[in-house]
């Protein structure tokens, strides 16, 4: 094990985890910000060895939101470089100042709060570490098996009983996350893309959570494995109403994830049919809601799924929903002609000095899915380059749902049963 040391004092502990790297973001200051998820290292030394679906249930994720700065992340990053190291670290946590402060949260009803703790030291696992190839064992995919073109489609297609002529996308207001639809003219969802949400330290940019209609809707396209595009169903997940989701169909990418979405996706698989995406051989996927492609990076990000919603009978007809994937991972994108976007990463800045953004064509619709956080999106330097591609009708997220459609159709037919009304269209 290679080990950073944040203090100098000999601190006796015994609260150690295993943990990976969630994300890492630079906030508006150019501080790097870091959260680790990962599960207490007594824990595992007890549970290693058995089906994480037997005992998915018992998994107690633990969060670790610090900040990076000066010679703690040149140091840190450096042991990173170095390529026989695994994604896996242990971490000793105590009460004690040290150089490297964290706000510690811990994931059993989704509603703790958080509290301070430090890191007193980091030791990154080698690849041929015992507890590295343990972890990589019992977190793993090996449960599931990757789907075929035939039963994505066989999903997507059970998703359109009404066979709807018209169809748009719908951005929703979930403050600092991603939640869409697409839906009927009449604001119905038939395919659901993301279910996220401000999360954890952003729950507030989301305080109330949507109320969502699955009257038709069976199937949910995941994009990537990011907390603030699965929150809404997290929090569904510990209420009564988590029995809407049951025999529901997630459309979803394998990626390299963490404890804690692992035990979501148990949790997933328990109601409902978890379709993986196939790792090879399906690069792009038409149905009659437009085109779901696989992107082409190697961050969650840039490795999910894409979404381009089609409909000739809108006057949108083309959208592309990028998740938070960088444009020039995105493969295929020349071919379309785009008249509707969603800024990729809630306005974020991206690769290349945000280069590659799709020319728009003629009508240059662009959605921001944002909250105003300390990230500081969406980002003047992206906001510039789409302006500067012509995606220059803009509406934002933190004003209410989104329509991308001229037809101002805003209420939803329950009657108020669903928190889907439209507050903006194009």
């Amino acid at each position: 094990m290679l080990t950073l040391n944040f203090t100098e004092k000999q601190i006796i502990t015994d609260e150690k985890f295993l943990v990976g790297i969630d994300e890492i973001e630079t906030d508006e200051n150019g501080l790097n910000e870091f959260l680790l998820d990962g599960v207490e290292y007594k824990w595992f030394q007890e549970f290693q060895t058995q089906d994480i679906r037997q005992v998915y249930e018992k998994i107690t994720p633990y969060f670790f939101e610090g900040e990076f700065k000066g010679e703690i992340h040149k140091r840190f990053f450096n042991l990173q470089k170095i390529g026989i190291l695994s994604r896996w670290f242990l971490i000793t946590i105590t009460d004690q100042k040290t150089d490297l402060k964290v706000t510690q949260y811990v994931d059993n009803n989704g509603n703790s709060e958080g509290i301070v703790r430090y890191i007193s030291s980091i030791s990154s696992l080698r690849t041929n570490n015992p507890t590295a190839l343990q972890l990589d064992t019992f977190f793993s995919w090996k449960s599931f098996e990757f789907t075929n073109e035939e039963q994505l489609s066989k999903a997507l297609i059970n998703s359109d009983s009404q066979q709807s002529k018209f169809h748009k996308l719908n951005v929703y207001n979930v403050g600092q996350g991603s939640l869409c639809s697409i839906a009927t003219d009449d604001n119905i969802p038939l395919i659901y893309y993301d279910m996220g949400g401000g999360w954890r330290f952003f729950k507030h940019t989301y305080p109330v959570t949507k109320r969502l209609c699955f009257t038709v809707a069976n199937t949910i396209i995941l994009s990537h494995w990011d907390w603030d595009h699965l929150e809404t169903a997290r929090r569904y997940s510990y209420t009564p109403d988590w029995e809407k989701f049951r025999d529901k169909t997630w459309i979803v990418p394998k990626q390299n994830i963490t404890s804690s979405y692992m035990k979501f996706l148990y949790k997933i698989a328990a109601i409902s049919n978890v379709l993986v995406w196939p790792e090879f051989g399906l690069d792009r996927l038409a149905f009659w809601g437009g085109d779901i492609i696989k992107c082409r990076g190697f961050s969650k990000n840039d490795s999910g799924l894409a979404l381009v919603v089609s409909c000739n009978n809108n006057h949108i007809t083309n959208v592309l929903h990028p998740a938070d994937a960088a444009f020039k991972d995105i493969p295929f994108l020349n071919e379309y002609t785009f008249d509707g976007l969603v800024a990729t990463h809630h306005g974020a800045n991206f690769e290349i000095n945000n280069s590659d953004v799709p020319i728009s064509f003629d009508k240059y619709h662009i959605a921001y899915s944002y909250a105003h956080t300390r990230y500081g999106h969406p980002k003047t330097a992206a906001i510039n380059a789409y302006v500067t591609a012509g995606w220059v009708e803009r509406l934002d997220t933190v004003n209410g749902n989104i329509s991308f459609t001229y037809v101002n159709n805003i209420n939803v037919p329950c009657g108020g049963n669903c928190d889907l009304t439209i507050d903006q269209s194009f």
